[in-house]
């Protein structure tokens, strides 16, 4: 073989594979058909090439800002709200409560026609607790003040020396102090969440929820019965 011929042949080994390469990439042709791709959000769309799409990886990406919001407050306030669930727990199981406050005052069961005139805002501890659970309140404020209409409205309607009068005062009472030392734990546990450095996080806190390493615990059995306590380990219960 002379080398003229071995110059021909590697010539047209080249133009055989600059063929398949344009077949493939499609130059001098047209687009291929549009893909989905899983690239970052940060990653921009001008950056893509003309017919590439960025794939959807989260639902988040869909959110509007007003559902953005709703959902970086929901993560946020997601200790706050875990302690505020137990207050309103601890109300419905309290011992003095025979199930006056936990729904709503059916005034045409109970034969209470003048209620709603005296009750201008019927509120009851489920409300709270459905309200809690979809992260209505924004506020602790917004909440107490809910918690403390329940009792308001018990001893508007009752007279002081019926038991449903006195059951709201006392639970109000019992309501306030369980409030105080429930924010002095989440103001304890948000500082030392500040303070907080390690090898792992190295200070930094999560742009979302604002935590910095996060415990990892076993599952936990909590009684559904009057106590709501959490079953110790090797403990006996029944299911």
């Amino acid at each position: 073989m002379s080398a003229e011929n071995g110059a021909s042949e590697s010539s047209n080994t080249e133009m055989d594979v600059s063929k398949t390469l344009s077949s493939d990439v499609g130059i001098g042709k047209a687009r291929p058909e549009a893909r989905n791709f899983l690239i970052p959000r940060w990653f921009s769309a001008k950056c893509l090439p003309p017919g590439m799409v960025r794939a959807i990886l989260t639902p988040v990406e869909t959110f509007n800002t007003i559902e953005l919001c709703a959902h970086l407050s929901s993560l946020r306030c997601e200790q706050l709200h875990r302690a505020l669930r137990q207050l309103v727990q601890r109300l419905m199981l309290h011992p003095l409560n025979q199930n006056w406050f936990n729904a709503p005052v059916d005034a045409t069961a109970l034969h209470l026609p003048d209620y709603h005139e005296l009750v201008r805002t019927p509120m009851d501890l489920g409300t709270i607790k459905s309200q809690l659970a979809s992260f209505v309140y924004s506020d602790v404020l917004s909440f107490a003040a809910d918690v403390r209409l329940v009792f308001e409205n018990a001893t508007t309607y009752n007279p002081p020396r019926n038991a449903v009068h006195a059951a709201a005062v006392e639970m109000s009472r019992d309501f306030d102090a369980d409030l105080e030392r429930a924010l002095e734990r989440c103001a304890r546990t948000s500082q030392a969440t500040h303070e907080h450095w390690c090898g792992l996080c190295q200070g930094k806190q999560c742009v979302l929820c604002g935590d910095k390493c996060l415990p990892f615990e076993a599952p936990a059995l909590i009684c559904s019965g009057p106590c709501g306590q959490r079953v110790r380990r090797d403990g006996q219960y029944h299911a």
